[in-house]
């Protein structure tokens, strides 16, 4: 596993497809935002690493509750 892991997403407010990076060392559980580099909105991401190393992602706009 690489300390950061570069994943493509796509912008919940304008469509456009982002890489982000999430950096592995931060744990299994990672709440974080990063800004659309196109629409400049912030985009919550949550990251979540299960036990065989697996990472998902959960996209989520300042609208999602």
């Amino acid at each position: 596993m690489e300390p950061i892991e570069e994943k493509t997403i796509s912008c919940p407010y304008c469509g456009e497809i982002i890489s982000i990076e999430v950096d592995s060392t931060g744990g299994m559980n990672q709440d974080f935002f990063e800004e659309c580099p196109v629409c400049c909105r912030p985009i919550e991401i949550v990251a979540r690493r299960d036990y065989e190393g697996n990472l998902s992602l959960i996209i989520k706009s300042e609208d999602d509750v």
